[in-house]
């Protein structure tokens, strides 16, 4: 799959959430296309993401709960691409946490509309996450009913129903990408496969539910492919899966890292209970986005948890 970064070359990109995991890795490869890039960032949040960026992107610390701050932002710059990235992520599903899913994700992506309505630009491409689909039937395909499990699948699909119905309303060009789990080099250590390597690393043993639940991972470098393809084709109004087009069990993953690893990983003999509304099976069809934006995701897992252990080992090992 040919990479796209050259077309980016002086256009005006607009990225919430820069500071992100995703969003860092995004910034990097359209600076290294030439991008004039200002990079939304939440105010006091940590930048070691963006090491090494300074001068050559901006980086503005704004909430963006804040419709007029945004919108002048928007007006002054004038974006020609918008990747919106900014968002809470709350994998507790407890409902404690609804009030802030709602105001982050699903109104900061009102205001960011609202933001640009009076502007040109070519697209804006928004996120959105696999676990909308919920109980329905895996492989999951972009024209299944959502079904959100949590909080904060309910504040992102509420979030792709706005963009979809701006697009169509409008008339703007917004695309939608779902992800499945992405992972790599830089991913923060609350999410299950960086606690997983680190615990390898240091010979802990790692406690775990009991791991049948099989999900669809992908590499960093793959999804920030489909950015940059879905900001220059695909169809305004439409939602796009972009998974690795595998199917591991978090059992069978454990396998996975102990051999990039080089190394046995312990498990705790204490069991964790499976999360309320567990889905046993999170893994998408990607024929849509292989359609429609000529993408599909190129490293498989193995080549993927080499290149992920490397980064973790250089750093924390």
């Amino acid at each position: 799959m040919a990479k796209t970064v050259k077309s980016f070359s002086g256009i005006p990109v607009l990225v919430t959430g820069a500071e992100g995991f995703i969003g860092s890795h995004l910034v990097r490869r359209l600076a290294a296309g030439g991008a004039r890039i200002e990079g939304l960032v939440r105010p006091g949040a940590d930048l070691s993401r963006l090491s090494g960026l300074e001068g050559r992107i901006g980086i503005r610390p704004l909430d963006i709960r804040e419709e007029k701050p945004l919108a002048r932002l928007a007006a002054g710059f004038r974006p020609r691409l918008i990747f919106h990235l900014a968002a809470v992520t709350d994998p507790s599903r407890s409902r404690d946490g609804l009030d802030r899913c709602l105001e982050v994700n699903f109104t900061g992506t009102l205001n960011l509309l609202r933001a640009l309505e009076n502007l040109d630009y070519d697209r804006l491409v928004a996120v959105d996450t696999a676990e909308i689909y919920g109980r329905n039937p895996a492989p999951f395909r972009e024209d299944m009913p959502p079904d959100p499990v949590s909080p904060y699948s309910l504040s992102k699909a509420a979030a792709t129903l706005l963009c979809r119905h701006w697009a169509a309303a409008c008339g703007c060009p917004v695309t939608v990408l779902r992800l499945f789990l992405v992972y790599g080099p830089g991913q923060g250590r609350e999410r299950f496969l960086p606690q997983l390597i680190e615990a390898g690393l240091a010979g802990r043993p790692f406690r775990m539910t009991a791991g049948e639940q099989t999900r669809d991972y992908t590499y960093i470098d793959d999804v920030i492919e489909g950015f940059l393809r879905a900001a220059r084709g695909g169809k305004s109004g439409e939602v796009y899966n972009l998974g690795g087009g595998g199917e591991i069990s978090l059992r069978g993953l454990i396998g996975a890292v102990a051999a990039a690893l080089r190394t046995e990983i312990v498990l705790d003999d204490r069991i964790l209970p499976y999360r309320e509304n567990e889905l046993f099976r999170l893994v998408g069809n990607q024929e849509k986005a292989l359609r429609d934006l000529g993408w599909k995701a190129s490293t498989g897992l193995t080549a993927g948890l080499e290149k992920t252990v490397k980064w973790f080992r250089r750093r924390f090992g």
